[in-house]
């Protein structure tokens, strides 16, 4: 799967990593457009979650791990449990790390 360009971060560089998973294809590309959404929120949104640098890297720890052969959807899951509860009252953010449970 393809996850495109991902700039995480104040001052990042957008880098194009290609992800790839042991999901179907059609949930491949859903889900590199779930992520690239979930950054987008986060970096949006920034100044209203107080750790949003911290939840940004755990995005990207997050494609790394589907980036595996075998990525363990406990590490994923635990990841965007702790990325949605960060981000606390900001509901597209929530929503984003929901739409990429949903697949996994």
């Amino acid at each position: 799967m393809n996850a495109g360009a991902l700039a995480i971060g104040e001052k990042a560089e957008a880098v194009n990593k290609v992800i790839h998973s042991g999901l179907a294809d059609r949930d491949s590309d859903d889900l590199a457009a779930r992520l690239s959404e979930l950054v987008e929120q986060l970096q949006k949104h920034a100044a209203e979650i107080p750790e949003s640098e911290d939840l940004l890297a755990a995005t990207e720890n997050v494609a790394l791990e589907l980036a595996k052969d075998q990525p363990s959807k406990f590490t994923v899951k635990t990841l965007l449990t702790g990325i949605a509860t960060g981000a606390g009252p900001v509901t597209s953010v929530v929503e984003a790390v929901q739409a990429i449970q949903s697949l996994l």
